[in-house]
């Protein structure tokens, strides 16, 4: 049998993070070491919506989902028992609901990452009527934002980007909005970003976030990081 992973692989943010004046932990304009590709490489980085959801993770077995994992709990991932923990039918579901629709079709074996949302998840801000289980190759194929890398990659310029331009193309896709028209005022704000490096599948297994490193499980390698909306001075202030 796999083994279970410790905890879910751990993505960095992109830039460095401090206390503010106001005792806030958001970033500043400093590159955290290893993550100069995200900007300098920008035409040529994916940059995929990090959708506001619970980290989850199924085990694939010919095909087959064969186990569940959540981080619910503590940080730990926690197997789900889908027969007596009824606080979990929601979890189940929500699997259940993406091997419905397709969504875990192309995983034969291992372990697959991504995040569950739905009704009981984070006050539902995707408006959806049943739980899914969004895995990471998902997002990189429906809601990567092309805009990314077609204009200037400084602080500021990446900071009002998530701000004030950028709203969530798992919304639009999930709710039937018509892209063309799409904005904010019909949307939702994207919870944040997830860069992917042009070689992220030479690095990491193509089907997970799992590293190939000795502590394998522990973090993920830098040619993956993010930003979220909520580690900007702006969020807190608006």
């Amino acid at each position: 049998m796999a083994r279970l992973p410790n905890r879910f692989p751990k993505v960095r943010a992109v830039y460095e993070r401090d206390n503010n004046e106001n005792g806030r932990y958001t970033v500043n304009p400093v590159i955290n070491k290893g993550f100069d590709w995200v900007f300098d490489n920008a035409e040529e980085v994916e940059a995929v919506e990090k959708i506001h959801g619970t980290n989850m993770s199924v085990r694939c077995k010919d095909g087959e989902v064969v186990e569940i994992a959540t981080r619910i709990g503590d940080r730990s991932m926690n197997k789900v028992n889908p027969y007596s923990d009824t606080e979990s039918h929601y979890l189940v579901r929500g699997v259940q609901n993406s091997i419905r629709r397709g969504y875990i079709d192309q995983y034969e074996d291992g372990w697959v990452f991504g995040e569950l949302v739905g009704p009981k998840v984070h006050g539902n801000p995707y408006d959806l009527e049943e739980h899914l289980f969004i895995p990471f190759d998902w997002l990189r194929d429906k809601c990567e934002y092309r805009s990314y890398g077609k204009y200037s990659t400084e602080f500021e310029d990446i900071s009002n980007w998530l701000q004030n331009e950028i709203f969530s193309l798992f919304y639009s896709r999930m709710n039937g909005t018509d892209l063309s028209e799409a904005s904010v005022s019909n949307g939702v704000f994207v919870e944040g970003i997830v860069f992917v490096h042009p070689n992220f599948n030479q690095s990491i297994h193509p089907n997970t976030l799992e590293t190939k490193r000795s502590d394998e499980y522990g973090s993920v390698t830098r040619t993956v990081g993010k930003l979220r909306r909520d580690m900007f001075d702006w969020y807190h202030d608006s």
